[in-house]
């Protein structure tokens, strides 16, 4: 018994140190990744001023607000990417290590036991069933496509598919046209993140309330000062919400 008490001690300690090690080399690759690609789409932004548009603010708004829901696909890209990883990762490695009593209990062949007793190395393994499933994604920007060619340099977005405008692009604000569609909204507040950083909402009460609830979960910023209240209530309720999740998110670099 000493004997496996001491192989389960040596065993928990490299578990927690290649845990260690894992969660620092991803959060250390995915910040790498997120410094190039906003630093590349900050060099494609400034392009578009190494000209002069005097005379032609119709087509600049166009080229702003197409680069910019492009940009912002390729932020939503690139953070689906990495939250898929960091959940593998939490998968990998759960917060608590077995108990000696579970431990004693392992079968070497076991998927357990390859994820306790050998957590940093590549286990193979064999399986009767090979069933691959995707939840299903909700819509965002990724799912509207840009028309631009109004003469008032407006851009009109549609769903994919469709010929119906679901929120508009007028350069200084943005206005969604469809009637409380959750997903139109999201869309368009992605949009106006990317251009502008920090949104000012104008709308109903219902919207308002629906803006918030996106804010607090896709972390935009509301620049409206009667909101704050509201927002950093949610914060609070979510973070009170999700104890056990907080840890791990901020070791891999995305906490609030």
């Amino acid at each position: 018994m000493k004997r496996s008490w001491e192989e389960y001690q040596r065993t928990k300690g490299e578990y927690f140190a290649a845990k260690k090690k894992a969660f620092f080399e991803l959060k250390e690759r995915q910040g790498g990744e997120r410094k190039f690609l906003f630093g590349s789409q900050r060099e494609e932004r400034s392009v578009i001023f190494r000209v002069s548009w005097r005379g032609k603010g119709s087509e600049l708004n166009q080229r702003r607000s197409v680069m910019a829901a492009k940009q912002q696909n390729e932020k939503l890209d690139l953070f689906d990417r990495h939250r898929k990883e960091q959940e593998k990762l939490r998968e990998r490695f759960p917060r608590q290590f077995l108990s000696f009593k579970n431990w004693l209990s392992l079968d070497d062949d076991s998927e357990l036991s390859a994820l306790y007793r050998y957590p940093d190395q590549l286990v193979l393994s064999g399986t009767e069933d090979n069933v691959n499933s995707t939840p299903a994604n909700g819509f965002d920007l990724r799912d509207y496509s840009p028309i631009s060619g109004n003469r008032r340099g407006a851009v009109i977005y549609c769903k994919s598919g469709k010929n119906i405008a679901e929120f508009i692009d007028y350069g200084r604000k943005i206005v969604v046209t469809e009637k409380f569609d959750e997903s139109s909204i999201l869309a368009a507040l992605q949009l106006a993140s990317q251009k502008w950083g920090s949104v000012q909402i104008n709308g109903s009460e219902e919207y308002r309330q629906l803006c918030v609830r996106l804010a607090v979960e896709r972390g935009f910023k509301i620049a409206n000062p009667e909101l704050k209240p509201e927002i950093e209530a949610a914060h609070e309720k979510r973070e009170i919400a999700e104890p056990a999740n907080r840890h791990e998110r901020k070791s891999t670099g995305w906490g609030r």
